[in-house]
């Protein structure tokens, strides 16, 4: 076949960025683009290459990692170190799966280990004890970091068990830094003016690749063993076996492999592990799953870049680069103004993003985010994607800062910024944008719920001037929207309807509706708890607000003011008058409690709070949700600390990388 000359030089160009970014990765510790992006070249590559086979002739992808750094002595391996082929999808790892039954002729089991994002390394014992150390390298020679690798306390230097009698071994890992001691170092490089390293797996590699034995001592690293490979026939038939056998003999090994037998078991799995890497404190980014049995392994061979008994299942990304093509603001239903990037479409963690947020002008400055830069966005799970940092070496030799606007975008006012705060807003309570989210705030399935009153037909209306608030949507008749555009006179009619229903919302629901500042569903639950109508709640008096536990001053303040306000006071005695805000709550406890913030989260209190006692700051945690402890462990979600904190629980939290939260943070986050 032909080949176009554009796909000649698409190949051509796919292939140097490949190996560029092969050399950034293996060999500088440096890389330029996340991993996903490093796999979307190799699968275009791989594309082209099934699509015209003449290209295969010259292709890059069966050579595994990269030729080893000059300034280490060459270490050639006993047995290559194969890289592995990747799957990204369910249903391809069902056709992994397939292929693999074919090949055996029955069925295996199959031991599923995540996969951790570090350096992989050969450890050669002799009799039991450590002899050689080396990188992978290009797979088949390796770099000899033998004198690095023996100052790292977690592997062995003499082998226990069985082990030990074997003449030649060879145990093969990861070299990987813990999430915690990766936030420690870099705390202390930048408290003493060093360049900090940009992820936990640069930072091994890089801390491990040192000429200095020295430094690398001086480096919190760590390694999880995975395999074992011999000059003899090993007396064990199973991998599971093997890493049952390692962590016997002093290594650590990843604690969550297990046995799967069927493709739905191995699915489970991919699933369930991917569930958990947030709660790790190392980084994964993915499962490999092997054929157990050694004699099916042996059966079905490798290629010559990779094994055919096993495959990497990647997870979908957390982290992606692509540009940001400019920076635009928001305006909330409480003035804040948020500046949020548009993006080139990129799918991260799963769906594809557009949007991300940039926090407040002042995350803007600090990141030094740029329009057209190439940026990291990061999301995980559902949370919404965030900008992490600008590529700065890939930033164009024309960029500029972006300069915050000074003026809202929607009305025109000039902006403020409070002393206290980090966020900047609009205080024009008429501005056309606020009245539109705090309508659509009023109109939410956590508020009045008021079923097809939705975003555009609240724009409509607004816009027809048939309502300026909230308030007026109790005056409406389905006469006077039946003959608009998008209504007929059923839907007109529904709508009232749903208006009208929406009256008996509880108590709780109103207070939410009213996008009150600091007043989410748990303060006015709170609220809810001790008045029984929404005009209770607007004459009462800051103290008495205030005197509500866990509500705070802050917020009952706030409460105190929007009531007291002119501008508010009408439109809350019209609701009032209506009927609204008669119903005392009636959602449960379980129900708050299951969806809050803190629901099944560990806490630990520390200290003297002024707001509250230890043990009222514990009850309410645990009757949001949470749980409390009096230690800090990895599992601990945060730390608060009031005054004299424990000094054993503020260290134990800073080693373990575990938030430690003011009293005001912790009230931000009740009610959240």
């Amino acid at each position: 076949m032909d080949i176009d000359e554009s796909i000649i030089l698409r190949a051509d160009t796919l292939k140097n960025e490949i190996l560029k970014h092969r050399r950034l990765y293996y060999l500088n510790d440096s890389p330029e683009i996340a991993d996903a992006d490093y796999d979307d070249l190799v699968l275009e590559l791989k594309a082209l290459e099934e699509t015209y086979k003449e290209l295969k002739k010259t292709s890059i992808l069966d050579q595994v990692g990269f030729m080893p750094n000059e300034a280490f002595s060459p270490a050639e391996h006993f047995v290559p170190m194969l890289s592995l082929d990747n799957v990204f999808t369910e249903g391809e790892l069902s056709a992994w799966y397939d292929r693999t039954i074919k090949l055996i002729g029955e069925s295996p089991s199959f031991t599923c280990e995540l996969k951790i994002d570090g350096l992989a390394l050969s450890i050669v014992y002799e009799n039991g004890i450590l002899s050689r150390a080396a990188t992978r390298g290009n797979g088949i020679v390796g770099e000899d970091v033998t004198n690095n690798v023996i100052t790292i306390g977690s592997i062995p230097k003499n082998l226990k068990s069985e082990l030990k009698n074997i003449k030649y071994l060879e145990i093969r890992g990861e070299v990987y830094m813990r999430r915690s001691d990766f936030s420690v170092l870099n705390a202390q490089r930048q408290s003493t003016g060093l360049s900090i390293f940009a992820n936990p797996r640069n930072a091994a590699a890089g801390s491990l690749r040192q000429k200095d034995p020295k430094i690398t001592s001086e480096r919190p690293l760590s390694f999880f063993a995975y395999q074992i490979v011999s000059d003899v026939r090993l007396p064990w038939s199973e991998h599971f076996e093997t890493l049952k056998l390692l962590q016997k003999s002093g290594f650590e090994v990843e604690s969550h492999f297990r046995l799967a037998n069927e493709i739905y078991q191995l699915i489970e799995t991919v699933r369930s592990l991917g569930s958990i890497r947030d709660s790790l404190d190392y980084d994964t980014d993915g499962v490999v799953l092997k054929v157990n049995e050694y004699k099916y392994a042996e059966m079905i061979g490798s290629t010559s870049h990779a094994p055919r008994w096993a495959i990497a299942y990647k997870f979908p990304p957390e982290e992606r680069q692509t540009l940001l093509k400019s920076i635009e603001v928001s305006v909330g239903k409480s003035g804040r103004i948020t500046p949020y990037a548009v993006l080139e479409p990129v799918r991260v963690g799963g769906s594809v993003v557009t949007y991300a947020t940039l926090h407040n002008f002042g995350q803007v400055k600090l990141k030094d985010i740029r329009e057209n830069d190439t940026v990291v966005i990061k999301k995980a799970g559902e949370v919404i994607p965030e900008v992490v940092r600008p590529v700065v070496e890939l930033r164009g030799p024309d960029s500029i800062p972006w300069e915050p606007v000074q003026n809202c975008p929607s009305c025109g006012s000039e902006l403020v910024k409070f002393e206290d705060m980090a966020d900047t807003y609009c205080i024009n309570t008429n501005c056309k944008e606020q009245l539109l989210q705090r309508i659509i705030n009023f109109a939410s399935k956590q508020a009045m719920d008021i079923e097809g009153l939705s975003e555009q037909r609240i724009k409509f209306l607004l816009g027809k001037e048939l309502i300026k608030n909230a308030a007026d949507l109790y005056d409406l008749k389905s006469l006077q929207i039946e003959n608009l555009e998008g209504f007929g006179k059923k839907s007109a009619e529904n709508l009232i309807q749903a208006i009208e229903d929406s009256k008996s919302r509880s108590l709780d629901r109103v207070l939410v509706s009213l996008t009150i500042q600091h007043v989410g569903p748990v303060a006015a639950r709170l609220i809810s708890s001790e008045f029984k109508t929404l005009a209770e709640v607007k004459n009462a008096l800051p103290e008495r607000l205030e005197a509500i536990a866990g509500l705070g001053p802050v917020t009952a303040e706030s409460v105190h003011s929007f009531f007291s306000s002119p501008l508010n006071i009408p439109i809350v005695e019209r609701l009032i008058n209506y009927g609204i805000g008669n119903e005392k709550t009636s959602e449960s406890d379980e129900l708050i409690s299951s969806s809050h913030v803190l629901a099944n989260k560990t806490y630990v209190v520390t200290g003297t709070l002024e707001r509250y006692s230890r043990t009222q700051a514990e009850d309410l945690i645990r009757k949001l949700g949470g749980k409390t402890s009096g230690s800090v462990s990895k599992k601990t979600t945060a730390v608060i600390a009031g005054n004299m904190p424990g000094a054993n629980k503020i260290v134990a939290a800073e080693k373990l990388n575990v938030p430690i939260l003011s009293e005001n943070e912790f009230e931000e986050l009740i009610r959240s």
